[in-house]
């Protein structure tokens, strides 16, 4: 299972790779800026994406739309973001985001919310 983080911002981006690696999930990719994780994701099947909103060039809402004409399955992706914003919340789940995650996040939940997600998949 390849999982892809989208985050310019180096301290989020470390502790959701090394969480996520702790977690058992070894096939983790992380990018700081958009572009590179487009590269990647044009010569890999994605499975799971943590995308943050806020990034240079591309918001995540953006990221995840091009992200999605690529693959050739369905990705389970959540939006990272410190917005509260409800209407982005729910462009987001319009745009096929499995579901949203709140900054400052808990590692736990984090973790939580990604096996909820995977076990439906697979259920």
């Amino acid at each position: 299972m390849q999982i892809i983080i989208v985050d310019d911002n180096s301290v989020n981006l470390l502790l959701l790779t090394e969480t996520l690696k702790i977690a058992g999930y070894t096939a983790v990719e992380s990018f700081s800026h958009p572009h590179a994780a487009l590269e990647f994701a044009a010569n890999h099947a994605i499975d799971v994406a943590l995308i943050d909103q806020n990034m240079p060039d591309l918001t995540g809402l953006e990221l995840f739309a091009r992200l999605k004409a690529n693959q050739t399955q369905p990705i389970i992706a959540f939006l990272v973001t410190a917005l509260t914003d409800k209407a982005l919340y729910e462009q987001a789940l319009q745009q096929g985001f499995t579901g949203v995650i709140s900054k400052p996040f808990e590692v736990a939940k984090v973790i939580q919310t990604l096996k909820q997600a995977l076990g439906k998949r697979t259920a």
